[in-house]
């Protein structure tokens, strides 16, 4: 419940919002006391948890930030940036990719996240890890060929401090992320 209130501080203002129309019409149409004392607790409770919804960066938030902004800094050939988004140390898969965003091999005229089908949280605090499967789209020069790729990514990565980092991924086919497991 209160992942929801946090994260979607809209849904809550909107049901508020509902809420002490219908407490504000009791009162005129009653004229009881309690029923404006309900209305006016039902504004001032939406007012706080709207601003601590808009106030408060989510675990859920705070990494969709990360995914978004990573393809920024891919799309704009940010390398530095997009290096410093890698855990220190990645799997064999990240040590390639890097190298190829480190020497230019990849080169990016788009990078997009498409849809984020889920993120799965695990572990305690103090070694969190998220899994992200989402479908992103990225066109570009690789290894001198220009291409438009579409494809389904699982992402692991692991938070440092206050900032999540990529371990590891894997890619495949943009349907894949749609296939239901056995």
């Amino acid at each position: 419940m209160l992942e929801f209130v946090l994260e979607k501080p809209l849904w809550v203002g909107i049901l508020g919002g509902i809420l002490t129309v219908v407490a504000v019409q009791w009162w005129i149409s009653s004229g009881r006391r309690e029923a404006i004392q309900i209305a006016i607790g039902t504004l001032l409770l939406t007012l706080v948890l709207v601003g601590a919804g808009c106030l408060i960066e989510t675990e859920q938030e705070s990494l969709r930030t990360m995914l978004y902004q990573t393809a920024d800094d891919l799309q704009n050939n940010r390398k530095l940036e997009v290096v410093n988004a890698i855990y220190s140390h990645p799997t064999e898969q990240v040590i390639a990719a890097k190298k190829y965003v480190e020497e230019g091999t990849y080169t990016f005229d788009a990078a997009s996240i498409k849809k984020l089908h889920s993120i799965e949280f695990s572990g305690p605090q103090s070694a969190r890890r998220a899994i992200v499967k989402m479908n992103v789209f990225v066109e570009g020069r690789f290894d001198g060929y220009a291409a438009k790729v579409p494809r389904y990514v699982q992402v692991t990565l692991y938070r440092v401090g206050d900032r999540w980092l990529v371990y590891d991924f894997t890619h495949d086919q943009p349907l894949s992320g749609f296939k239901i497991d056995p």
